[in-house]
């Protein structure tokens, strides 16, 4: 919906333009993009569950809804360590291969 002042000012435009091109105005002009027939589509299947999961694999949830990394080694009751890594690794002191 235009306002009375956009109706007004569309007029005035319209009013100059018919002037200046003797009567002949484009009221519409459509922009087409060029047919590039050589593009390629590829089927994308993204898994997120799975790359979810992967994301969580080393990190433990805090209450603060925040995360923090820990060990990705195993103690030797076989549950996971839950210590915190050395920087820049995936495991703490003890499990640092």
């Amino acid at each position: 919906m235009q306002t009375r002042s956009q109706t007004k000012a569309y007029r005035e435009n319209r009013d100059r333009l018919l002037a200046k091109y003797n009567g002949i105005i484009l009221e519409h002009v459509i922009y087409t993009k060029p047919n590039n027939s050589n593009k390629k589509e590829y089927a994308v299947e993204i898994d997120f569950d799975g790359a979810s999961r992967a994301w969580l694999a080393n990190k433990k949830k805090l209450p603060d809804a925040t995360y923090k990394y820990v060990c990705l080694g195993q103690t030797k009751m076989g549950t996971i360590c839950k210590r915190k890594p050395v920087p820049n690794t995936n495991y703490c002191s003890c499990h640092k291969i």
